[in-house]
């Protein structure tokens, strides 16, 4: 994202130099390095030159919001001052490769109509000499841009990231690099079928660009089925004759029309076809005939096999060749032939798609077999088919049924009864997904108040903090710590060699203090959280507490944390401190809403909402367990312990979160309180919420997946339950239908439900309510 069309040319440092020059730049102490928004200090602090914030959102697409310090434009506001010609650094990034080149050959012209001035001193020829290197620059920036407007992209703006353009547009980008070449070095070029996702039109300019590549004296050699392609080459070599061992020889070589003659060569049989509707012409680098390429794209691919089996120069009329659609109706319906699985009698059935369809018969008749054991069994199975064997190794494969065939079965889902009831930890909100996108919202969009003082946090200066340092470290020596890493799973070893580079010897690896030079690589599966200590203030070195807590928040982007020498660690932040107490919250993060995660459950209960008389040992490593297993151990000891014997938790009353996530707030609601809403009332509560600026942007992803799964409880029947009721009080019928409104709620299409006896406990009302739905 960092690297535009203007950087990849080169002709970046030749814009920098003209701005730098300019008497505002110069007046001020600006050099070029200022105007690059990759490094120096010109670029906006907040965004580090991006122009845009990055916004994680976990298990959704990662947003980007424009940046609201610089507002997009890369640059602080005394660089944007500086203008070349009434136009800003951004300005000139904003404008489009065709506009650019008329701006920069405008200004090259000015400058060379400008009467040089008598050489009546030395400072008037120096004065000359600096103007006669701009007019040079502005001819080189212009007619390095033109190379992009000929091959078509002078619509590509400056300063537009390349991750932004499409396959076409960064492979002529490419080529147009080698094209700018004014070295004279002559170069081998090998394409692996690049014109694999391109239009007809971009195959055009790629023709073009080899052209001019080879007339420039550079060789190029392409790997290519595509017929236009290889009707354009000056030569051909056509290896086969067939595929494996069956190949590996030189069948032909030569121009189009002698391969078109080759009696052996397949490619050959092809390529006489294309070359007779051209009429024979022999077609060069720079656009195949429109009608070739017309002819060519209408031949199915049914019929271009067909064609590949005729002898030479006998292709078969499309007219008559071509066989008729099949079928719509055909394809309306999931065939099952010779279905032998259990007790079934080598039936034949056929079930109408996209219809609402009912399997019924005694107990034992076979339905459960037809639905579970055949359609899902087999739908799954051939779903993980399309997956990595790598993937797959974590899923739980199904038997494949005795059958003889299955056709026509979408991707599928199976709702059956259960008679164990949810985990412990297991709630409304959790089963129907709503719990997921409430963390986002509340994560993104929150307010953290203080769990002390009930103050909304604010942002802290650092002369502040700087106070609060001197303060403690007259109590005793304190380690500055600078958090890099938070609770990220990895290696982590290029953070140890960074670390390295920037001249630190010691970090604080999950609660360690490790000598960088004995730092070895992390267990790739598990969380760490990793810090750097940037310094050590003590009663004697107090006078340092300001340029090391500089580093430490520049490093830490507003955060830094602080290790006394009991081992206990404290947070401060310029972003997020009690205006009051000055307690420091760290940054808004999903996890911090988990119940079942170390960083967000409460820490009396372990997220359960519930004490039992008899010890969990709920998030306390025994025997050598880790956390993981040890949470695990205390779900399975919860299941059997009786309900009688627990209470609600006198730390977090049943919220299961710990302080800090209690008192974030969304508009007056904490989660805790918006999870205590039935699914009607949560429903109307969220459609009350108005969101302005970047909060606008986050929402939008997230109320309307909160409001469908609503919604769906609702059609169900369940808008009475509240959404953080546990799963394990839930009745059979009231699980199912949880299980259901949470697959409605996914938005898919096509899916084939399975459904086991959905109508249990229902009341006749629910059952027409199920049925609609």
């Amino acid at each position: 994202p960092r690297s535009t069309p203007i950087l990849y040319l080169g002709l970046f440092d030749q814009v920098r130099e003209l701005f730098a020059a300019q008497p505002e730049a110069m007046a001020q102490g600006l050099t070029a390095g200022a105007f690059s928004f990759n490094s120096g200090n010109g670029r906006c602090e907040r965004c580090s030159g991006t122009g845009y914030e990055k916004i994680e959102m976990q298990f959704l697409s990662n947003l980007y919001v424009r940046c609201a310090e610089c507002e997009g434009k890369r640059f602080q506001p005394h660089v944007l001052k500086v203008q070349l010609q009434g136009k800003s650094i951004h300005d000139v990034l904003e404008l489009t490769i065709s506009e650019a080149i008329e701006f920069f050959a405008q200004l090259g012209e000015q400058k060379i109509g400008e009467t040089p001035s008598p050489q009546s001193s030395p400072w008037q020829g120096e004065a000359d000499a600096k103007r006669q290197v701009r007019v040079d620059s502005y001819i080189r920036i212009s007619d390095g841009l033109k190379v992009l407007d000929e091959v078509g992209l002078g619509y590509l703006r400056l300063g537009q990231p390349l991750n932004t353009l499409s396959g076409g547009e960064s492979q002529r980008l490419k080529l147009v690099g080698h094209l700018s070449d004014v070295s004279g070095t002559r170069n081998l070029f090998i394409f692996d079928e690049p014109t694999t996702g391109l239009h007809f039109d971009d195959v055009a300019i790629l023709l073009q660009l080899f052209q001019r590549l080879v007339d420039r004296g550079h060789s190029v050699v392409v790997i290519e089925h595509n017929l236009e392609v290889i009707k354009s080459a000056d030569w051909i070599v056509d290896l086969g004759p067939e595929a494996g061992d069956a190949g590996g020889e030189v069948v032909a070589t030569g121009t189009p029309e002698q391969i078109a003659q080759a009696e052996n060569s397949h490619t050959g049989k092809f390529l006489a076809h294309v070359l007779g509707s051209a009429r024979g012409s022999r077609a060069v680098f720079g656009g195949p005939p429109k009608s070739t390429t017309r002819v060519y794209a209408d031949d199915d691919h049914e019929f271009a096999l067909r064609a590949a089996e005729e002898p030479l120069g006998q292709w078969p009329n499309v007219a008559r060749q071509r066989h008729a659609l099949p079928d719509p109706q055909k394809n309306g319906a999931i065939h099952i032939r010779g279905a032998r699985e259990h007790n079934l009698k080598n039936i034949d059935l056929k079930i109408p798609r996209e219809q609402l369809v009912v399997i019924t018969g005694l107990s034992g008749s076979g339905k459960s077999t037809v639905a579970f054991d055949i359609l899902f069994a087999e739908g799954q199975r051939r779903f993980l088919d399309s997956m990595s064997p790598y993937a797959r190794q974590f899923v739980e494969q199904l038997e494949k049924p005795d059958v003889d065939l299955v056709s026509g079965l979408p991707p599928t889902v199976a709702i059956e009864q259960r008679v164990t009831r949810g985990g412990g930890k297991s709630t409304v909100a959790t089963v129907t997904e709503v719990y997921h996108f409430l963390r986002l919202l509340f994560a993104k969009t929150g307010t953290q108040f203080c769990p002390d003082c009930g103050l909304p946090v604010e942002k802290q200066s650092a002369a502040s903090i700087v106070k609060q340092l001197e303060t403690a470290a007259k109590r005793g020596p304190l380690k500055v710590l600078a958090p890099l890493v938070k609770a990220r799973k990895g290696f982590h070893t290029d953070v140890a060699r960074w670390t390295e580079r920037q001249g630190f010897d010691t970090l604080y690896v999950d609660g360690k203090l490790v000598p960088i030079a004995q730092f070895r690589k992390l267990e790739r599966f598990k969380e760490h959280t990793i810090d750097v200590v940037v310094g050590v203030i003590d009663p004697r070195r107090i006078a340092s507490a300001r340029e090391i807590t500089r580093h430490a928040l520049e490093i830490g982007r507003g955060t830094a944390r602080l290790l006394n020498s009991k081992n206990r660690v404290t947070v401060v932040s310029t972003e997020m401190s009690c205006p009051n107490c000055g307690r420091a919250f760290e940054e808004l993060d999903p996890r911090l809403f988990s119940f079942n995660s170390p960083h967000g459950m409460c820490e009396e209960c372990g997220g359960f909402g519930e004490i039992w008389d008899q010890d969990l040992q709920t998030g306390a490593n025994r025997d050598g367990e880790s956390v993981l297993e040890s949470e695990l151990a205390a779900e399975r000891e919860s299941e059997w312990i009786d309900e009688g014997e627990a209470r609600e938790c006198p730390s977090c009353h049943g919220a299961r979160l710990n302080a800090a996530a209690r008192h974030v707030r969304v508009q007056g609601y904490t989660i805790g309180q918006f999870t205590d809403l039935a699914a009607a009332e949560a429903a109307r509560a969220i459609a009350k919420l108005r969101f302005k600026g970047r909060d606008q942007t986050v929402a939008a992803g997230l109320i309307p997946e909160i409001q469908q799964r609503l919604r769906f409880m609702e059609t169900v029947g369940l808008g009475y339950l509240a959404l953080g009721r546990s799963a394990k009080t839930l009745s059979g019928g009231e699980s199912q239908r949880i299980r259901l409104a949470a697959q409605l709620g996914s938005n898919l299409r096509g899916v084939l439900y399975v459904l086991d006896e959905p109508t249990i406990g229902l009341h006749p009302r629910d059952n027409q309510r199920l049925l609609e739905t």
